[in-house]
């Protein structure tokens, strides 16, 4: 019997957050900055929508693909040769956790007037 009854708030957030956490690090000890978005970041400052994906903004640099993916190990598909395609094209990528499903969006910081 599959248990359908409502799920605190904080529950249903395990899967997305233990997935943030994951990549947060594998950034970290690739040494790229991030910022979080996307629907994660507003159902945690308080405005809920249903997501399956986490979203980063990152410095990712060519020199931190394997560091990065060797961070985030078996538990996640991460293809590195996709991962630097899109880091030379200024492009997105992803990756996938293997334990939950969740998806990684991670989009890359782009060169502008401002910095």
């Amino acid at each position: 019997m599959v248990d359908e009854s409502p799920k605190p708030f904080a529950a249903v957030l395990d899967g997305p957050l233990s997935t943030l956490s994951a990549v947060a690090r594998a950034l970290e000890s690739a040494g790229a900055r991030y910022y979080v978005g996307g629907s994660l970041a507003s159902s945690l400052q308080g405005i809920p929508r249903s997501t399956q994906d986490v979203d980063f903004v990152a410095d990712l640099a060519q020199s931190g693909v394997d560091a990065f993916v060797r961070a985030l190990g078996a538990d996640f598909y991460a293809d590195s040769e996709r991962i630097r395609d899109g880091i030379a094209r200024g492009a997105s990528f992803n990756v996938i956790d293997l334990r939950n499903g969740f998806k990684a969006d991670v989009y890359l910081f782009l060169p502008d007037a401002f910095g």
